[in-house]
């Protein structure tokens, strides 16, 4: 994208809520919509903010606006000032096969807790597919407090979403560092609410939509995450209810009165390893030459990645004695620095990654492993640069060479024994020089 989503996302917002009464621009839109494969209930859910924009894939995010820029011809929504060519084509080309979607919600292996409550576990997959289906929503009346906005001189009420906690929880899920909690789906109790108990399957078919109302910020991370990596394997226990909403304000409160912890007290508890911190800080400073070049996604490290987050962070783990956040900011300084004498060397292999990859392992996320490993071997001489360019000038990156077959090093997350393989071979190259 040309911008951040997060712009284009609240100019969809605004315009959502300005346009949403107009039956003339919402049946047009979703037309558009429906004719790229979307369905009516999906559409429907995003035009009247019941679907989170967030939710929905860059493809989609990109039909909408063209979709809401054609009807309306609003420039602040003009596509092209959003979205990549590219991108445009993606989604021009987006035809989902229609299919005439289930009337209901199947969940499995559940467990009754009360009369109106169940308890199930989904996995991030699952749940990223109810909401990519349009079958959960956010219902403003059962869910905590939104905001208010003024638009066109009009004020307007909108979903409240924290983007940095949002983000927090993303990147703790792609590090596998996030901790399964209790998310909440309700079943709007009415007194027109259609669902069946299969006792024997131990499953329930709902036969209406979910309202997320408690861990929305969680489900829009886990969506988020998944984006990233469509491969991660993490789950979320999932409190399945039955509430009116009296019931549903009263549930809302009860979480919220639960003993709060002080927040330093938080602080010092918080473990998220400080080897995360150093990747997160090298994929994140302006300085750094790998900034926005470490991923979790492998898709987007074979076209446009250098390296694996996970490889990273193991790498340094085992090379680097790493106890405080003083060593977190020593070694961050000192990779900065050392891999802008890397890349550096090698700027035209990582400037043409694909045809790099072909001829030669100086781009391979494995290889990571054996830069951190010559960095941390050097790091306390004080010619540790020139002692880098004369061990690089000797190895011999090339594809053809078998030691790079018996360390596996094309492998984008070698097994534990050929990662410390791959560690001692270039540790050996220090301490005894290459032949």
């Amino acid at each position: 994208m040309k911008k951040n989503r997060e712009v284009l996302e609240n100019v969809l917002n605004d315009l959502f809520n300005a346009y949403n009464r107009n039956t003339d621009v919402t049946t047009e839109v979703k037309k558009k919509l429906v004719e790229h494969g979307i369905n009516v209930g999906n559409a429907t859910g995003i035009l009247n903010t019941t679907i989170p924009i967030q939710t929905q894939s860059l493809a989609v995010l990109c039909l909408i606006s063209m979709s809401l820029y054609e009807t309306t011809k609003e420039s602040k929504i003009n596509p092209e000032n959003y979205f990549l060519p590219e991108e445009i084509e993606t989604a021009n080309k987006l035809k989902r096969e229609i299919e005439l979607p289930k009337d209901y919600i199947e969940i499995n292996n559940i467990l009754q807790v009360a009369d109106d409550q169940w308890v199930t576990v989904m996995s991030y997959q699952q749940i990223a597919e109810l909401f990519a289906d349009g079958k959960v929503r956010y219902n403003k009346e059962t869910q905590r407090n939104t905001v208010y906005k003024e638009y066109n001189n009009k004020i307007i009420e909108a979903i409240n979403i924290n983007k940095i906690s949002v983000k927090e929880i993303k990147d703790l899920m792609l590090h596998g560092l996030f901790i399964p909690n209790m998310l909440t789906f309700n079943i709007l109790a009415t007194g027109e609410e259609k669902f069946e108990i299969n006792d024997r399957n131990k499953s329930i078919k709902v036969y209406s939509d979910l309202d997320s109302i408690d861990g929305f910020h969680r489900n829009l991370s886990l969506i988020e995450s998944i984006v990233e990596n469509s491969k991660i394997k993490a789950n979320f226990i999932v409190n399945i209810t039955n509430f009116n909403v009296d019931k549903c304000h009263r549930f809302i409160v009860q979480e919220d009165k639960r003993n709060k912890i002080d927040k330093k007290y938080i602080q010092t508890i918080n473990v998220e390893s400080l080897e995360n911190k150093i990747v997160k800080t090298l994929n994140e400073r302006s300085d750094s030459e790998l900034m926005g070049k470490i991923t979790t996604n492998i898709t987007f490290y074979k076209n446009q990645g250098y390296v694996l987050g996970n490889v990273l962070a193991d790498a340094i783990k085992y090379n680097f004695e790493i106890k405080s956040m003083r060593d977190v900011n020593n070694v961050t300084d000192f990779l900065i620095e050392g891999f802008v004498e890397i890349i550096g060397k090698f700027i035209d292999d990582f400037k043409n990654l694909e045809i790099s990859r072909k001829e030669n392992v100086k781009t391979y996320s494995s290889t990571f492993i054996g830069y951190v490993t010559l960095l941390a071997e050097l790091r306390e001489d004080k010619d540790w640069k020139v002692k880098l360019e004369q061990t690089l000038n000797q190895i011999n990156f090339s594809n053809n060479n078998p030691v790079w077959g018996k360390l596996e090093i094309c492998e984008s997350s070698p097994s534990k024994y050929k990662f410390k393989r791959i560690i001692k071979y270039f540790k050996d190259l220090v301490e005894e020089g290459v032949n």
